[in-house]
């Protein structure tokens, strides 16, 4: 039996995904498992993946993978990091729906016409100091573990890309984290999955493909 008026209330679901916004002043302490992204505030260069995820007021510990951009070149490397929470501008941790659909769609890295890179690589940056557009040397080839950060801080993981006749990625078997300006916490912030999302390049900050040393 429940009494009218002590019913707890109900909590969005994307607020409980939302471990941390430093714009928006939300920060759930403690120790968080799941799949968990974070994007550094670092002016749009890196990314980090993590099975774990330990918030404080003070500092955020995991071990996990770091993505990103050194001037005009890609790099990844593991290993665990401790991260202020200034250092942070979001963390979140993806829906166990979500990457059980991501995970069931994989495509089998055996199949001949998968392109896997050795080592990660910068496939499109967006800048006026050190641009980088290799898109041309492969449209048409399908390109493994795509990994992409669009313009207003969007993060957009992919299981495979192509990019297709008009220069545009298409991106499959995806999952895209995308915020906004809304001051309402339940609004800030949307988590989906994309069988199919294809998008102007104009929208995109860099595209990487992760190299097969990282996925060991």
């Amino acid at each position: 039996m429940v009494i009218e008026g002590t019913r707890e209330p109900k909590v969005p679901s994307i607020l409980r995904s939302l471990l941390l916004d430093s714009e928006k002043g939300i920060l759930q302490s403690g120790f968080h498992e799941g799949s968990i992204i974070t994007k550094l505030n670092d002016g749009h260069k890196s990314i980090l993946f993590s099975d774990t995820i330990d918030i404080s007021e003070d500092l955020s510990k995991l071990d996990g993978l770091k993505i990103g951009m050194d001037g005009n070149l890609a790099f990844s490397e593991k290993g665990e990091m401790e991260i202020s929470k200034e250092e942070i501008l979001y963390s979140v941790k993806i829906d166990n729906e979500i990457v059980k659909t991501f995970d069931k769609e994989r495509f089998n890295t055996s199949f001949p016409d998968i392109t896997t890179f050795l080592h990660t690589s910068c496939l499109y940056h967006y800048s006026t100091i050190s641009p980088v557009n290799h898109l041309d040397f492969v449209k048409g080839e399908i390109l493994s573990h795509p990994v992409a950060l669009l313009l207003h801080d969007g993060i957009l993981v992919g299981d495979r890309a192509v990019i297709d006749d008009k220069g545009y990625p298409v991106f499959y078997n995806s999952f895209l984290v995308q915020r906004s300006e809304s001051y309402r916490p339940e609004e800030s912030l949307s988590i989906t999955y994309e069988p199919i999302f294809r998008m102007n390049i104009h929208f995109f900050k860099w595209i990487i493909i992760l190299g097969a040393e990282m996925l060991k």
